[in-house]
């Protein structure tokens, strides 16, 4: 095994330790000095330029960074993904085509098993849709649109019913729920828009 450069070590340990405050996710694309990338998913802009300055103080470069800001009613589901990050296990990128969802058809990759595997659509408002057949056109503007794969060692309860509670009730629960029976959960989170 190959030591871990101690600069890849530095700027890692930076990202997750990191604290942007309630709804702010830091999803790491690369990591190596001169060139890191990230996703960072924030309910307001100030989050944004907050990290980009401490990060450059503590780093000595700017890292190249794709700011999502997401509505207040989504911020359950950032929340979510990011007290995962806490827990055990591989953590998971979810790879969405932008160049699929213009046909209506949604095309990408993520390295998750089958097995108990959930991807849900998080509308603008909050809404939660399991995924089948979805990703219809709204008619009006383009809306922030979260994709979240979520895969668990045991199916997740909350996630039964036919229709799901708004974001910030859901992800609440469903955590609460992965707690009481030490059930294994990765997440993953891409934002998208949709025409």
């Amino acid at each position: 095994m190959q030591p871990v450069d101690p600069a890849v070590r530095r700027i890692g340990s930076f990202l997750n330790s990191y604290d942007g405050g309630d709804c702010f996710l830091i999803v790491p694309l690369k990591i190596a000095e001169g060139d890191t990338r990230m996703e960072v998913y924030g309910g307001s802009r100030a989050p944004f330029a907050a990290l980009d300055a401490e990060f450059t103080r503590e780093n000595g470069f700017r890292a190249g960074m794709s700011r999502y800001q997401v509505t207040d009613a989504q911020c359950g589901a950032v929340n979510f993904v990011r007290r995962l990050r806490n827990q055990s296990g591989i953590a998971r990128r979810l790879d969405i085509r932008p160049e699929t969802l213009a046909s209506g058809r949604l095309s990408g990759t993520g390295g998750f098993s089958s097995e108990n595997l959930e991807l849900l659509l998080v509308g603008a408002d909050g809404s939660v849709e399991k995924l089948r057949s979805l990703l219809r056109p709204s008619g009006q503007t383009a809306q922030p649109q979260l994709l979240m794969a979520i895969v668990s060692d045991l199916p997740i309860e909350a996630l039964n019913p036919a229709v799901l509670d708004k974001a910030d009730t859901l992800f609440s629960v469903i955590f609460a729920e992965t707690q009481q029976v030490s059930n294994m959960v990765n997440a993953s989170v891409k934002y998208f828009k949709s025409d």
